[in-house]
């Protein structure tokens, strides 16, 4: 079950790709989202970056056929560069 109702205020703009990811774990929208409760080790009121460079967000995709090669730069999710999220 998934256990980040903090993290995910609007799983949509999260979630890039697949949206039935978000069915399968029971989560038809935002209300459902906010009516997670928090895993343990999370606090309330900590920040969402603790430190620079923290996860801020992920990309949640499901099995596939695997690599492809993409036709143009701009249709990568992450820098080529830096590896980061565009």
């Amino acid at each position: 079950m998934l256990r980040s109702g903090i993290v995910l205020k609007n799983p949509l703009s999260y979630f890039i790709g697949d949206k039935s990811i978000l069915q399968d774990a029971g989560l038809e929208g935002v209300k459902d989202v906010e009516a997670l409760s928090p895993p343990p080790e999370i606090k309330e009121n900590a920040p969402a970056q603790k430190y620079a460079g923290d996860v801020s967000y992920f990309i949640c995709t499901r099995t596939g056929r695997g690599t492809v090669l993409l036709s143009h730069e701009n249709l990568a999710l992450l820098d080529p560069e830096t590896g980061l999220p565009k």
